[in-house]
């Protein structure tokens, strides 16, 4: 049998056959015609890719377009669009096919990305000099471009570029302005942010738009050196409840060199149950910078809400000096269940609160004040010390004010009344011209 210049090949890799409705595509085409496949792409943070056929020199009356997406899908579409449902790495071909020429194009891509900090380019959780380095390394390199070109300190979403330096680090972290290339204009970022630090990331997914959020919720969104600061961790919002939890929990990551040792404490206090019908392990690991925080209810009901649940507690170092941000970053292990052990969905969400006062209190009067009798039955005796307050704020332990007490003159001695507070933990906030400090105290009845 005589193919005249004709090709037939049966192709046994990804370059020579494509998968269609579970039958071998089977390409013959014109073994000297000079047709070129080939693609380019796009992804958004909902892992949504659009496909651009670039092939060239193809009949376009007869051609054929054979579309693998590498996860059991496929498409005949010239420009089509896939969206995945599983982050990793997946390998998509295109075969062009006409009455006279066949050609076929593989690419691998990522899917799903983590967090990368405009300025610094090699990931060490500082913008310094030593960022120029894999700029250098990587000049003129060219990749996934982010959502927008910023170079605002605060976390960015990034997809992987699949091309790393040394040490492993993508080259997605020198990328930093965001536009796809390393290039001179990187370095504005490192100019515009030098010596700023964050927490590094730890590498979790994206989260899908539409899932209930799990998110820090400060009073303030600033700190000083030396404060003692509430926030509350929340579950869901106005726009996404979180349905039918049974189980959360997380990792927090931060800079143990910004909060001091064991002064992280949280309570879980919330929608999704109290002391009576749950169980919880809370776990702060200071010489690293973590905390592990696990809750699950035992009356065998799940329950669906929205808001705060769980409150925390951290006391800043004294010198905070060479520090912008303090961040409060969730790790990769965040996980919720139903009451059957099934995964629910959850979006983490990081926090970042700008350092004001890097240096705390100076002449030592915020350390001057005590409070007893602790626990009290109905009276609080404040000794004020070399402090003068300006007034009294009494919140519960979600950081919720119940009452302020203005305060008059410079009082050495203050007598504050609680007798009609129930039972239980209370955060006393003393506001003064030399800053705010906060003191636990407990009424016993």
């Amino acid at each position: 049998m005589e193919f005249d210049n004709k090709l037939f090949k049966l192709l046994c890799d990804c370059r020579n056959y494509l998968m269609l409705g579970g039958l071998c595509l089977v390409i013959m085409g014109d073994a000297n015609a000079q047709c070129v496949a080939n693609f380019t792409y796009t992804m958004d943070s909902t892992n949504t890719v659009a496909f651009t056929n670039t092939s060239t020199n193809f009949d376009t009356a007869s051609v054929v377009f054979a579309w693998n997406f590498g996860d059991g899908n496929s498409s005949t579409a010239e420009n089509p669009t896939h969206t995945y449902i599983v982050n990793g790495t997946y390998t998509i071909c295109l075969a062009v096919n006409d009455s006279g020429c066949a050609d076929s194009l593989c690419q691998t891509i990522v899917i799903g990305g983590d967090s990368i900090w405009p300025g610094d380019a090699n990931n060490d959780g500082i913008v310094n000099y030593l960022d120029i380095f894999p700029i250098g390394i990587a000049f003129g390199s060219q990749g996934v471009p982010r959502d927008s070109i910023d170079i605002s300190w605060s976390p960015k979403l990034a997809f992987d570029w699949n091309t790393s330096f040394a040490d492993s680090t993508d080259y997605k972290y020198a990328d930093c302005n965001g536009d796809g290339m390393i290039n001179a204009d990187d370095t504005t970022a490192i100019f515009q942010n030098y010596h700023l630090t964050h927490s590094k990331s730890t590498g979790r997914a994206p989260c899908d738009p539409g899932n209930p959020p799990l998110f820090f919720n400060f009073p303030s969104d600033s700190v000083s050196a030396g404060d003692t600061v509430m926030g509350t961790v929340h579950y869901g919002d106005a726009t996404d409840s979180a349905k039918n939890v049974y189980a959360l929990g997380f990792t927090i990551d931060y800079d143990p060199s910004l909060i001091k040792a064991g002064s992280f404490a949280m309570d879980f206090t919330g929608w999704l149950g109290g002391a009576q019908n749950s169980l919880d392990v809370i776990q702060d690991f200071p010489g690293t910078g973590t905390l592990e925080a696990g809750f699950t209810r035992t009356d065998h009901n799940a329950v669906s809400g929205r808001g705060a649940i769980a409150s925390f507690i951290i006391v800043m170092e004294d010198d905070l000096s060479g520090s912008a941000y303090l961040g409060l970053n969730f790790g990769n292990e965040v996980k919720a269940i139903g009451p059957n052990e099934q995964e629910m969905e959850v979006c983490a969400v990081d926090k970042e609160v700008s350092i004001v006062n890097a240096v705390k209190d100076p002449d030592h009067r915020l350390a001057s004040v005590k409070i007893y009798p602790n626990p009290t039955a109905g009276t609080l005796n404040i000794m004020m010390g070399a402090l003068v307050a300006e007034n009294l704020e009494v919140a519960n332990v979600l950081g919720q004010t119940i009452r302020v007490e203005p305060v008059t003159g410079n009082q050495q001695q203050i007598r504050l009344a609680v007798s009609g507070l129930e039972a239980g933990m209370y955060l006393l906030k003393i506001r003064s011209e030399s800053g705010a400090i906060v003191r636990k105290f407990n009424i016993l009845r």
